[in-house]
């Protein structure tokens, strides 16, 4: 258990290494030996996963299988949490800036003309350092989620060198989900989403997207 939390990594070997009431309470398996697996979200471990084969002295675990199932937990609630914290935002914002007040307030359009609107404020540096971190986070999940999703067609589109044509679908629907949130922000020129398309799909070789890739 203690190399799933520290290391971040599945861990097997036998249950007998757990103390006698957690053995109580999830019934020793019969073969002795059990699996740990860390629940990664936010490159912290949330949650750790234990499993065993039960009752049957024969009985085996599918590691791959449980794996993958727990790394999809993982991107589900990260991508989760990203695509909530997404639509909040505005809400809050709108919030913020309605008046405090419900009162009807005086028409002076007709007394003064309106002020010149002020030119558009950059963000802070540490706010813009924030903001790039947030997008290149939330584009490595996306990415993540399309690879999971299309194991196979990812290995055969690295063969035939066309995975964008094989994941078009899949890609384009993922980069508007990217370029409403990011679009018309100051990162929107970093284009994450194709930097992480490259380096998660392609292994950082971009003549594997193929030559459709939009660049």
């Amino acid at each position: 258990m203690e190399r799933a939390l520290q290391g971040r990594e599945l861990a097997v070997g036998p249950v007998a290494d757990f103390d006698d009431g957690f053995i109580a309470t999830v019934v020793a398996p019969a073969c002795g030996n059990c699996v740990v697996l860390p629940l990664v979200v936010k490159d912290k471990v949330a949650a750790l996963i234990y499993a065993d084969a039960g009752g049957d002295p024969q009985g085996t675990l599918d590691v791959s299988a449980l794996s993958a199932l727990t790394r999809f937990a993982a991107l589900w609630l990260e991508l989760s949490a990203l695509r909530k914290a997404g639509v909040a935002a505005p809400e809050e914002a709108q919030a913020a800036s309605a008046p405090v007040s419900s009162a009807p307030q005086p028409d002076v359009s007709a007394q003064a003309p309106s002020p010149p609107s002020p030119p558009p404020v950059a963000p802070p540096p540490a706010v813009e350092d924030e903001l790039h971190r947030k997008a290149r986070r939330f584009a490595k999940v996306l990415v993540e989620e399309i690879k999971l999703y299309n194991g196979p067609r990812v290995v055969e589109g690295k063969h035939n060198r066309d995975l964008y044509e094989r994941l078009r679908e899949d890609i384009e629907k993922s980069r508007a989900t990217y370029d409403k949130r990011y679009r018309e922000t100051p990162v929107a020129a970093a284009d994450y989403f194709n930097q992480e398309l490259i380096r998660i799909l392609a292994d950082n070789d971009i003549s594997l997207m193929g030559a459709n890739f939009p660049r």
